[in-house]
């Protein structure tokens, strides 16, 4: 169809990049929370593989409320909260073509990862 549409066949799909972890999953019912708990991380692509540190995990809340008891113990624990892709962490730090801006403070924290 694309071909139809614009004059050329898309060039064909293959993976660049793999992002592979060891998930646990909690669930509060009555609360309706979900906490997924990643570890072991390791991210390949662009000729390149990188690990996280151990032991290290990335926590993600999912619920309806905006501030759960498990939000309030990680900052009573000091976790600061961060925002942040997977895949686009993994190609930032993997592809040095890419830019990094936006993760540069994840990365240099949490992977003692540097530009250079």
């Amino acid at each position: 169809r694309l071909a139809h549409h614009y004059g050329c066949a898309p060039p064909p799909l293959q993976p660049v990049l793999a992002t592979r972890y060891v998930r646990s999953t909690l669930v509060d019912r009555r609360h309706t929370t979900r906490i997924t708990l990643d570890s072991d991380l390791r991210c390949e692509g662009f000729g390149r593989m990188a690990d996280a540190p151990r032991p290290s995990v990335l926590i993600e809340v999912k619920s309806a409320a905006s501030d759960t008891v498990f939000d309030h113990t990680l900052r009573t624990l000091g976790v600061r909260e961060a925002s942040l892709s997977k895949y686009c962490v993994a190609a930032a730090m993997l592809d040095p073509r890419l830019p990094a801006n936006r993760w540069n403070r994840v990365l240099r924290r949490s992977f003692g990862w540097d530009r250079a």
